[in-house]
């Protein structure tokens, strides 16, 4: 990722402000945080903790959290666990026990409402949290709480595109199955939300017949061996949507496996590498980018400057909920040669979002 050099008009315009003001635009604090001697030689440390870097969506975010953490001279603080929301509470009661040693917390909880206590204790001692991807408590406690802002994609809006490929691939009609991630993940529930809201008026028709809602609490194991089941129970299965990639590609193995992948079609979400060449391929129906880079390396750009400023000036400088946005990623439509000389007519120029998706997530840009 480039990084331009600060230039004496920023530095001075900085200056003015004594370093760093309450109005400062956040990339402007990026720069000077980077360039700045100054900056450079006071060091921060914060605390992070993810659902498990087991997944590979959530180890991408620490790759994005350390790189982001290098450039500002940020030492991260990242204690893993397996998934386990009781675990990650442990080591958040060590967060708010030891919270002098922090400016910031970044946070994905295994489950909503689990860190409550100790992530209000680090509230009230003044340092700013930022929640990624995942609700710390339902939105309105967490505003209350004083959280500082909401990192996340619209899990709704991304399962329904996911689900409408897949509709539309078996012709909106047959058995369909979902396989979930974690019940108590607010973003599996809105995941779910969206699976329904593409095929339950299919089914109220009678096109359409879910056979399957079940979680596979986000693991590979579980999601293969219930898509075998499924297989095995629903003949007349034609598409599966699962939760997260790491469901999904191992999910997409079983099908090839029993020999039905051409009449079974697999979505997965999060547009992990491995997903999206498998879309490219042909194999994979459609995935869904949810940006673990962006909200992992954004949430220290907002953290770093909530601490830089503190907690009471930051609070309401950044909206509570941030927006992160993503593609839908399928297969290109086959090139239709009246339009090669026009290819802004075709969808995704006739010629895929997944090379151009790789090298923006190699980057850490989504």
């Amino acid at each position: 990722m480039l990084i331009k050099k600060m230039n004496r008009r920023s530095f001075l315009k900085l200056a003015a402000i004594a370093g760093v003001g309450v109005g400062t635009p956040l990339w402007e604090f990026l720069e000077w945080r980077v360039s700045s001697a100054a900056a450079q030689s006071k060091a921060m440390t914060a605390a992070y903790s993810n659902n498990s870097l087991s997944h590979s969506w959530c180890a991408q975010g620490k790759d994005a959290v350390d790189y982001f953490g290098s450039l500002m001279n940020i030492k991260i603080d990242w204690q893993d666990q397996s998934g386990d929301p009781n675990a990650q509470l442990a080591i958040f009661n060590q967060f708010a026990a030891n919270a002098a040693n922090y400016d910031f917390v970044g946070v994905q909880p295994v489950s909503i409402g689990t860190l409550v206590e100790p992530i209000t204790t680090l509230i009230k001692a003044g340092k700013p949290v930022v929640a990624i991807d995942t609700l710390i408590a339902p939105l309105k406690q967490q505003q209350d709480m004083g959280v500082l802002t909401f990192m996340s994609c619209d899990n709704i809006i991304l399962a329904e595109g996911v689900c409408n490929a897949l509709a539309e691939k078996i012709g909106r009609k047959g058995s369909v199955a979902h396989i979930g991630g974690d019940p108590g993940h607010s973003g599996a529930q809105g995941r779910q939300k969206g699976f329904h809201n593409v095929f339950d008026p299919l089914a109220a028709s009678g096109a359409v017949k879910i056979v399957e809602d079940q979680p596979a609490n986000w693991l590979a194991d579980k999601s293969a061996a219930l898509t075998q089941t499924f297989l095995t129970k629903y003949p007349d299965l034609v598409a599966i949507f699962y939760d997260n990639d790491d469901m999904a590609v191992p999910g997409l193995k079983a099908v090839q496996d029993a020999g039905r992948e051409k009449t079974v079609f697999v979505g997965g979400l999060d547009a992990m590498p491995p997903a999206i060449q498998l879309v490219a391929a042909g194999q994979l129906t459609a995935t869904a980018r949810n940006s673990a880079n962006r909200v992992h390396s954004w949430s220290v750009i907002a953290g770093a400057w909530a601490a830089t400023v503190g907690l009471d000036n930051a609070r309401g400088k950044i909206p509570q909920w941030l927006y992160v946005d993503g593609p839908i990623i399928t297969v290109p439509d086959p090139v239709d040669p009246k339009l090669v000389d026009t290819p802004w007519l075709m969808k995704s120029l006739g010629i895929g979002t997944a090379e151009g998706s790789l090298w923006l997530e190699e980057n850490h840009l989504m």
